[in-house]
């Protein structure tokens, strides 16, 4: 996704019910080495460990042509 300076790539890892995260790292990033640097930071990326995420996995495809 965008961050302020450029897109950002990233991993996020989740446990087996599909909605709590396990873990989430960053590999690329174009932001500074101040707040937006934090995204490196193992003690903010551990913060994320055990959230649910509200979003929806659904295995296939969608049911809009649009979309496939």
């Amino acid at each position: 996704g965008y961050g302020l300076w450029g897109l950002m790539y990233g991993f996020i890892s989740l446990e087996s019910d599909g909605e709590t995260v396990k873990g989430i790292i960053f590999y690329k990033h174009n932001e500074t080495p101040g707040l937006g640097g934090e995204i490196q930071n193992p003690q903010w990326t551990a913060t994320w460990e055990g959230k649910e995420l509200p979003i929806q996995i659904v295995k296939g495809t969608a049911g809009n042509d649009e979309h496939k």
